[in-house]
């Protein structure tokens, strides 16, 4: 896939499947004004949904910094590689607890 800098966000207008492994699997659905839903697809609390606001840097040709805060503090950055379509992800819990993982980055829509 070639992604080209002046191009919008890849992300925006489409919805992505992930799954970091652990119960972490997601469909993640970015609109076109720095928002993003996501849905959880497993248990624990599997079909719950949250809206943020994201913050995103362009690193590469298709690869960008996208991060954001959770309404109950939980912290994520993820390096997202649309040209390799792989998802890095790390979060810091409110606890202090940390995850990190990796997935595929699969358009879904």
């Amino acid at each position: 896939m070639t992604i080209h800098h002046q191009d919008q966000f890849p992300a925006e207008g489409h919805t992505y499947h992930v799954n970091f492994g652990s119960g972490n699997e997601f469909e993640i659905a970015f609109g076109h004004q720095f928002d993003m839903t996501f849905t959880k697809l497993a248990e624990p609390n599997k079909g719950q949904t949250e809206t943020i606001f994201y913050k995103r840097q362009f690193l590469r040709e298709g690869l960008y910094m996208v991060h954001w805060q959770e309404k109950d503090k939980t912290t994520v950055v993820h390096v997202e590689d649309f040209a390799n379509e792989q998802i890095y992800s790390n979060i810091t819990f409110p606890d202090g607890t940390f995850f990190n993982g990796v997935s595929t980055l699969k358009k879904v829509k």
